[in-house]
């Protein structure tokens, strides 16, 4: 999308529709962010106190290029509200991604986390299941599952806050 509006306007062509997707899609992190934070208050959390596992930063899974990943937004909205952030990603250079973008990434968990997002649909994330997130967490636990890669049950989704795109 990205070259075809660069060779558009080149060529003196106004593509509104390319021009709105990509608007869009630079929106949904904000978006994430602030649905995660409404999700955190309505369990009675503090944002400014919570500490958020993001688990996935390459641009798609099971890949290394974290070019135009829209997770490193998304970890800049949390930051934005206070939010103390974790990223965790098996096939991201922990040196290329804090050269780049400032953003550090941990080996596995630490501590307990108020919510989880899996936001990349790595294998290594994929073969968890639901009950593995809900024990990283404390309280009513938070899952923000971007990829959909869960099928819960509605009894299942009673035990804690669960959310897709």
């Amino acid at each position: 999308p990205f070259y075809l509006l660069h060779k558009a306007k080149q060529l003196g062509l106004d593509p509104q529709v390319i021009a709105a997707g990509r608007r869009v899609n630079d929106y949904i992190p904000h978006f994430i962010a602030k649905r995660l934070v409404q999700a955190l208050l309505e369990s009675g959390k503090n944002p400014s106190k919570c500490k958020v596992l993001v688990k996935g930063v390459t641009f798609k899974e099971n890949v290394s290029d974290i070019r135009n990943s829209k997770v490193v937004n998304l970890v800049r909205e949390l930051m934005d509200y206070s939010i103390n952030v974790h990223t965790i990603d098996p096939h991201a250079s922990p040196n290329e991604l804090a050269h780049e973008y400032g953003i550090s990434l941990i080996d596995k968990p630490v501590g307990v986390y108020d919510a989880v997002i899996i936001a990349v649909g790595h294998n290594e994330f994929l073969s968890k299941d639901v009950d593995y997130y809900k024990s990283l967490m404390s309280g009513k636990p938070i899952i923000f599952d971007l990829k959909g890669v869960y099928k819960l049950t509605e009894s299942a989704k009673k035990e804690l806050i669960y959310w897709k795109l």
